[in-house]
Parts: structure tokens; C-alpha cells; sequence
């Protein structure tokens, strides 16, 4: 194993089936799709109703959150849900380790979006609330996780468009490998689906089309594919160096191979169009994972549905593994795009997909989808032929770039 390899100890997801990685994977393998039709007021050019994805406050509101989680952003109260629920194997593995080395990364594209709407209302109202003063901070949400943690080192936010959440991981994983964290908690979290955001997307071609139906969300790879659709959700991991767990007799749940992160400074909204940049830091991830590109057995692509992103992965693809092609599951068919929570959504995702060797039914992609030879049997619950090793990968706007290379443990 690679000397910079990272133990996950545990991992959750949060999406619009609820919280819990299995149960999202459950959900995920019967092929349905959550999407509703939602307003997403006047804009320029397109208005109305739109498809989207979106949690319920019933399943944030809970009776152990507390009032003071409860009064703040959806995308603080999806981060705390989220991390709250790996508490307990944190607390067991912080006794083995010295206060100041536990660290907090957190992954957000947009940030306390309602929030600073709160500010701007509040402003006009001339009714300025002080708890804004500390709520409304991109980096609110990793401050309260470590509250909740009892962390006494690293805690930082960090935003990198889509690949938020990746960029956070990765960073983790630098800090464990130097020494400077013996113990991380990465989390990531979206809480996109409102007016504002979504007329943004809408209005720059994104999203798909207004006239799509309900049920129907993003197809990713599929001809009939328009653009994607927006979700919420959030995702968290605990981890340490792999040869920290050996030391210490503990047994992970996964390891974290290699990873990488780029920018191709090809445009503000596209990668350039061969692929290349992306192809080239998947390389760099599969040479220091130490792994051949023929060992990968499932790839779970950025896959956001849109015609432009969808051909560019593909083209990078393809080039990479043109002798061996892998199983290639997108998951935001069932998630929906969480902006900067996705790419750490789609790795935990891809470790339980990995363990359990059985990937979610995508039905649509009967439609002689664009990589063919890739996805030709993903009509079908596959189950996995024993390989254990997964690749992720995560574009943004502004160029951001970010792979990884995942190993399971039965």
C-alpha cells in the first residue's frame, strides 16, 4: 500500500432520501428518482416551474438538534445532521490522539445562502439580528462541527465550485500525511434549491428544460439528456494515515489511495473540450495510487447531464482505459447535483457501492448511451466481480478539477 495512503473510519451521507449511506444506496438500487417540480420565479429569457431535488426540514429538525443548530442555514443544520452521526466512533478515536492534531475541513460552494438573504432583508428592514455577525460567515458550518467535535486544531472552510467538497478532502488528507493532523473530519454540504440560485442556473443554461417532468431529474450519458438538475445534500468521513491505524490495531473502513486536484483555466464554466486536463489528473491520481488503471473496477464520473459535460468525460474516459473499461454509475440521477457537496457525497457513495458489489439500476441509459461500451449493461443491478478499487471525479466552474482513488474493505 502507498505510504500516503488515508484510513476512512467511518462515513455518512445526507440526500433527498434521508440520512444514512446505506439507505441512500437502498433507495438508489430499486432506480428512483426524487425530483419535483418547483417555481423558480422571473428571470431573463425562462420562468417557471423547474425539476429539483430537495431535502425536507422534517428530516433536519429532529428533537436532539438544538435550537441554537436550528436557528441557523440550512446548509449549517445539513452539516452538523451529517457529522453529528459519526460522533461516536470520533470520540474513540480522539482518546488516541493529542488535541491540537484533530482538524475540521468543511466543503461548500454557495454557503448560508439563506443567510445572507436574511442579512441583506433585515438590512431594509432596518432590524439587523446580531447572531449574523457569526452565522453568516462561509465558515459558520465548520466552526460549529468543531463545537460539536472539540477540536483544537485545523478548522477551515474551503470553496472550489463543485468540487468543494474534494478539494476539502484532499487538503485532510495533505495535513495527515505531513503530520500536522493525526485525526480529520471532512465534511461537505449544499443547501442550494431556492429561487435565487436556481434562476441562476436556469438562466445560464444549466438546468433542464423548463417543460421536463417530474420524476425525471438529470440523465447523465443518456442522449435525451438537457442539463442537470439541482439537489440538496451533505456527506462526512473521519479519517487518519492508514499506517496510524495499523499502529494502533484499528480496522477501517476503506483507504484513500491517491487523489489530485487541478484547475485547466479553460474557461469560467468549461473544461476544455478533449478532456485532456481531466485526463491528465486522473493519471496523476492512479500513479500515486500505486494501482494499474486495468485495476479500477467502478468510476463514478462528475456526471451532471449536461451535453457539454458529459461528452468532455467521456472523451477523458475513453482515453484512459481504452483496453479495460470500467463500470461507470453517475449517482446524480438520485441525488441531484449538490453543487459543493457532491464530490464528497460521490466518493462515500462509491466505497458502499464498492462493498456491497451491487450499484444502482439506470434504467435510461437503454437509450444507447454515449459511451457505449462502458455503460452497455447498467440497465441491470450489476454485482461487482471482486475488484475493490474505485476512481471519482469532479468538475467546477472555473476549471476546478478533482479526482481520487478509492480502495474497500469487505
Amino acid at each position: 500500500m502507498s505510504p500516503n495512503a488515508i484510513a476512512i473510519h467511518n462515513a455518512n451521507i445526507l440526500s433527498v432520501y434521508g440520512l444514512g449511506v446505506a439507505k441512500n444506496l437502498r433507495a438508489m438500487s430499486v432506480g428512483e428518482c426524487l425530483a419535483s417540480m418547483e417555481f423558480a420565479g422571473e428571470i431573463p429569457r425562462r420562468n417557471g416551474p423547474i425539476p429539483c431535488y430537495q431535502i425536507s426540514d422534517d428530516v433536519l429538525l429532529d428533537h436532539a438538534t438544538p435550537k441554537r443548530i436550528q436557528s441557523m442555514d440550512r446548509v449549517t443544520q445539513f452539516g452538523y445532521l451529517v457529522s453529528r452521526s459519526l460522533l461516536g466512533d470520533w470520540k474513540l478515536l480522539q482518546e488516541l490522539v493529542a488535541p491540537e492534531k484533530c482538524g475540521v475541513w468543511f466543503g461548500t460552494s454557495r454557503g448560508p445562502v439563506q443567510k445572507q438573504l436574511e442579512a441583506v432583508d433585515s438590512l431594509e428592514r432596518k432590524r439587523v439580528k446580531p447572531s449574523l455577525a457569526v452565522d453568516i460567515p462561509i465558515s459558520a458550518t465548520s466552526g460549529i462541527i468543531s463545537s460539536l467535535f472539540g477540536v483544537k486544531g485545523p478548522n477551515m472552510t474551503l470553496s472550489a465550485t463543485c468540487c468543494s467538497g474534494g478539494f476539502a478532502l484532499a487538503e485532510a488528507c495533505h495535513a495527515l500525511v505531513s503530520g500536522r493532523s493525526d485525526l480529520a473530519l471532512v465534511a461537505a454540504a449544499e443547501a442550494c434549491v431556492h429561487p435565487v440560485v436556481l434562476s441562476q442556473m436556469q438562466s445560464a443554461g444549466m438546468l433542464t428544460k423548463e417543460d421536463g417532468q417530474p420524476n425525471a431529474g438529470c440523465v447523465p450519458f443518456s442522449p435525451s439528456r438537457t442539463g442537470t438538475t439541482l439537489g440538496e445534500g451533505a456527506a462526512s468521513v473521519i479519517l487518519t494515515r492508514a499506517s496510524f491505524a495499523k499502529e494502533a490495531g484499528l480496522k477501517p473502513t476503506g483507504y484513500i489511495l491517491g487523489w489530485d486536484t487541478a484547475t485547466d483555466s479553460h474557461s469560467r464554466t468549461l473544461s476544455d473540450h478533449e478532456g485532456n486536463s481531466l485526463s491528465e489528473s486522473i493519471s496523476r491520481t492512479i500513479k500515486m495510487s500505486g494501482i494499474n488503471m486495468d485495476q479500477i473496477d467502478l468510476v463514478s464520473p462528475h456526471g451532471t447531464g449536461t451535453v457539454y459535460n458529459d461528452e468532455v468525460e467521456t472523451l477523458a474516459l475513453k482515453r484512459l482505459f481504452s483496453q479495460n473499461t470500467p463500470k461507470v454509475i453517475p449517482t446524480k440521477h438520485y441525488t441531484g447535483h449538490c453543487l459543493g457537496a457532491t464530490s464528497l457525497m460521490e466518493i462515500v457513495l462509491l466505497l458502499e457501492m464498492l462493498k456491497s458489489k451491487s450499484y444502482p439500476s439506470l434504467n435510461y441509459l437503454n437509450e444507447a448511451p454515449v459511451w457505449g461500451a462502458a455503460l452497455k449493461n447498467a440497465d441491470d443491478k450489476i454485482n461487482g466481480s471482486g475488484k475493490r478499487f474505485g476512481l471519482s471525479q469532479s468538475l467546477g466552474f472555473w476549471g476546478n478539477i478533482f479526482s481520487m482513488v478509492v480502495e474497500s474493505i469487505d
